[in-house]
């Protein structure tokens, strides 16, 4: 009896060590990575979007917007409350001085370590939508054409080659796939509608994103420690003119570092 009675209390204690193990390293991991956040503001009086000039289908691109309201030059998207500019790319590297240097493996969580899965860029009426994307490495692009008149896409880029496809009416689809990171982003235009226009950066981690209509950003899951931040916007270029091209220096403390507000300004 008493022999039993002591295997059970060594296999007690074994168990226990067993199911408390994996709490310790995920404390440990979760120690080793924040969040980093902000907005991007305005820092001018800010100004209203204009319509764009229809030359083509106007018929649909006028006709069927229905609550849509008019089309509008999509490059500088103010909120005329909060001064927050939509549609900013934002996205973090290592703090080095070489020219685009890239995180070590061990910088980057592994949750953000790899792309996949698939995004759409759709066509419905006379704009793309979404206006800018950002995606990873190795997540498949499908560009669209949902509504009933003919588009195409024309794409060029530094890394990701360039074409141009048509895409009929309510079928048309284009599909990016085998993604490689790029130092600049792909233009996307519509060569049958010409105010047509949007904008794609591909990154080889996930430590980047694209602000809302405040103007706001958060990108998870980033090493602490000094990291770079690179803002770029279509209107404006990079956040720091020539200077950020090299990014900012921040250090990422704590569960969320907080940036505050940015302010970004037009050329």
């Amino acid at each position: 009896m008493r022999n039993l009675a002591l295997g059970l209390l060594l296999m007690s204690i074994v168990g226990l060590s067993w199911a408390t193990a994996p709490v310790k390293s995920i404390a440990a991991e979760d120690s080793q990575w924040g969040s980093v956040s902000g907005q991007i503001v305005f820092s001018g009086e800010p100004f209203a979007a204009m319509p764009v000039e229809i030359t083509q289908d106007k018929a649909h691109c006028v006709g069927d917007r229905g609550d849509r309201g008019p089309i509008l030059n999509p490059q500088w998207v103010i909120n005329q409350k909060n001064k927050g500019i939509k549609n900013v790319f934002v996205w973090l590297g290592p703090d080095s001085t070489t020219k685009n240097a890239k995180f070590a493996p061990e910088q980057i969580h592994p949750s953000m370590a790899k792309g996949g899965g698939e995004k759409v860029i759709d066509q419905p009426c006379c704009e793309f939508e979404p206006h800018v994307l950002a995606v990873q490495a190795g997540t498949k692009v499908l560009v669209k054409n949902s509504s009933p008149v003919a588009h195409n896409v024309q794409w060029n880029s530094k890394s990701n080659g360039s074409g141009n496809i048509s895409l009929p009416s309510k079928s048309g689809v284009h599909t990016f796939t085998d993604l490689v990171a790029d130092t600049l982003p792909m233009t996307i235009n519509c060569n049958v509608h010409p105010w047509m226009n949007a904008y794609m950066r591909v990154f080889d981690h996930g430590y980047f994103a694209v602000t809302d209509a405040d103007g706001k950003f958060e990108i998870k899951n980033a090493p602490k420690g000094k990291v770079r931040i690179f803002i770029w916007h279509e209107g404006a270029g990079y956040l720091g003119g020539r200077e950020g091209r090299a990014g900012k220096v921040i250090e990422v403390t704590g569960t969320v570092t907080d940036l505050g507000k940015l302010e970004l300004s037009k050329n």
